[in-house]
């Protein structure tokens, strides 16, 4: 043991606080193992590693990474989540193999980092650090990364890791929640990529996949069309020979936090930090929906949740059990109305904002632009569909087809790309083109061109005609005494007055239609934008979360002019369509009653629908029921 003479004790003070004189807060070597209570934090602050007990009364304890500068302990990766230490002191250290090794007070090992690779040389000292960025590597003296936390995620993809296979080493990179809160020992839910055909990335649970991101299109997954490149955010996904895997990045000057998790529910979601709030904010959540599940609706089935029933079948196809699409069982898929004829006549309907089918028995041809992919499909007998594989920009190359059943397909408002089903001519629509020849696309142009031309002029010398004869017959009009007098207009102006006739103005208010955008004027009552309620309600915080019900949460906000609202959020799990909805809320605004809590309006947005009522403090309700 070294005592310091009590002159020597400032210059020890200044020696320990320099860096060539002190291991490293963010190294673990041979010599300076990692225990008890003490932490790596890495050079920029933000990340710390060390051994925490998410349930003390059971004991476990795990080597774990979390962000260092913020509240809490938000775990983002799990050394040991499957053999934690039970029941005593753990340390981390090197052992002389160079693999980093768990053991727990007893010296007996616990975890071990998986064997590395023959072809990295071990001589020289090793070292394990912790990044800035999350990553734990650990390096051999004259050597790259022997190994590093980045390749084993656990619930947690944080910016520039990989989701997704290397082929050379057969290392797959997937994603698995916690089995609770408290306990991160592996869950349910796995969120992987498979890599065949066009590889894809999966939701299961155990063995059972519950949902498909749609295929790579070069700019997006087509299954999910609000996953795109921004001023924050980009995506990057590659798949060669070598590897395929999906990941994102921050750009370098933002100053958020962000992080991509699988919870123990089954929600896989893109999480941002919000200093105001000091809290988590949830910016995107997927599955969303009941069109969400996968192959909700079977071979040849389309989902779309903004209808009622949601499943319907593929132009040029029909269900195959009628009796349980009746009953809103589209499980079962659809069947062709007509047989293929690979020898001459098939043709193509395109199908618009769609989710591209299941890509397991998909072929991709980077080298085909669309028009060549097209005849590529017609010439071969076996092709289904095709698409777009590069929609990046236009005329850009690359090619998906489908040679089996299409499958797991859905349909947006908006996003999405168009898919090309192969049809038989009976039941091609006529926009659709049936055979390669250059003739025949010329006759689908230039027919309905000529066709329209001659509507178009004969709609306008229609009009002529009917403007002269009204200009000839109010003349005649007036001079029969058929044109009301001014002074008679007093008594339309009076019963105007009274109530008696409708000023134009108030029509357009109760019978404006929808156009599907936000304009919800036939509802007969406000309609909110989801602006004002995400504002009101503190974007749906959970410190605004009065209870939740069967048909969804309910949360307390407060509007601009000061009133207290409460937002009922409907599950997006409904299969109730928009017009059913419509109905529903105006029948619930004609039953207002003063013992019943008063509706003010509701916000429809894409597939959230709110219904938002006059929010009622503290009051019973014998106090309205027995109040004369």
């Amino acid at each position: 043991m070294v005592t310091w003479p009590w002159r020597a004790l400032p210059l020890a003070a200044v020696l320990l606080h320099l860096p060539s004189t002190a291991a490293s807060v963010d190294t673990v070597t041979t010599e300076a193992p990692l225990g008890g209570n003490r932490t790596l934090v890495s050079a920029g602050g933000t990340f710390a590693l060390g051994f925490f007990t998410p349930d003390a009364t059971a004991g476990r304890t795990y080597l774990g990474i979390w962000y260092s500068n913020i509240p809490g302990r938000t775990v983002v990766w799990i050394a040991n989540c499957v053999s934690p230490v039970v029941g005593s002191a753990a340390t981390l250290k090197i052992d002389g193999n160079g693999s980093l090794v768990i053991v727990n007070g007893q010296g007996s090992l616990v975890w071990a980092s998986p064997l590395m690779s023959a072809a990295v040389p071990r001589s020289g000292s090793a070292t394990a650090q912790l990044l800035d960025n999350g990553n734990f590597v650990l390096r051999f003296a004259g050597a790259g990364v022997a190994w590093q936390s980045f390749d084993y995620p656990t619930d947690t993809l944080l910016p520039d890791m990989k989701l997704g296979i290397d082929f050379r080493t057969g290392l797959d990179r997937y994603m698995s929640s916690w089995r609770a809160a408290d306990d991160p020992s592996p869950g349910e839910y796995t969120f992987r990529l498979d890599p065949r055909g066009s590889p894809e990335l999966f939701l299961y649970r155990r063995s059972t996949r519950t949902y498909g991101s749609g295929p790579w299109n070069g700019y997006q997954f087509s299954g999910v069309p609000n996953l795109r490149t921004n001023n924050l955010l980009s995506y990057q996904f590659v798949s060669t020979a070598d590897e395929a895997y999906y990941r994102y990045e921050l750009d370098d000057s933002a100053t958020v936090l962000t992080r991509f998790v699988v919870n123990s529910s089954g929600q896989i979601q893109r999480l941002m930090w919000i200093d105001t709030t000091r809290s988590w904010s949830v910016f995107s959540s997927y599955p969303m929906d009941e069109c969400e599940a996968y192959r909700a609706c079977g071979a040849y089935g389309v989902c779309n949740v903004e209808l009622s029933p949601m499943c319907g079948c593929a132009a040029g196809f029909e269900p195959r059990y009628p009796k349980a699409w009746a009953l809103r069982d589209g499980s079962g898929g659809c069947v062709r109305r007509t047989s293929l004829n690979c020898t001459g006549g098939d043709g193509f309907a395109v199908a618009r904002n769609m989710k591209l089918p299941e890509s397991a028995n998909a072929t991709v041809d980077m080298a085909l632009g669309l028009d060549e992919c097209r005849l590529s499909c017609l010439s071969n007998c076996a092709c289904r569909a095709y698409a777009s594989a590069n929609v990046t920009s236009p005329g850009a190359k690359g090619c998906f087809m489908w040679t089996a059943d299409l499958l797991d397909m859905r349909q947006f408002d908006s996003g999405g790309q168009d898919l090309f089903i192969r049809l038989a001519a009976s039941d091609l629509p006529t926009d659709s083109v049936s055979d390669n020849s250059q003739t025949a696309k010329l006759v689908e142009i230039i027919v309905p061109s000529v066709v329209a031309l001659l509507l178009l002029l004969v709609g306008l010398v229609i009009c002529v005609i009917k403007v002269k004869k009204n200009r000839k017959a109010i003349p005649s009009a007036r001079n029969n005494g058929q044109v009301t007098p001014f002074g008679q207009r007093n008594h339309i102006a009076s019963a105007l007055n009274n109530g008696q006739i409708t000023p134009f103005g108030q029509r357009n208010h109760t019978t404006a239609p929808n156009d599907g955008q936000g304009n919800h004027q036939d509802l007969d009552l406000p309609s909110f934008d989801v602006a004002t309620i995400l504002y009101a309600t503190n974007n749906f915080s959970a410190d605004n979360k009065l209870g939740q019900g069967g048909f969804g949460p309910v949360y307390m906000g407060r509007l601009d002019n000061g009133q207290d609202i409460a937002v009922k959020r409907l599950s997006r799990r409904s299969t109730q369509g928009l017009r059913e909805f419509k109905n529903e809320v105006k029948l619930i605004a004609k039953l207002q009653h003063r013992n019943l809590v008063r509706l003010l309006g509701c916000c429809i947005d894409g597939s959230e629908r709110m219904l938002v009522y006059e929010y009622m403090h503290n009051r019973s309700l014998n106090t309205f029921l027995f109040t004369c």
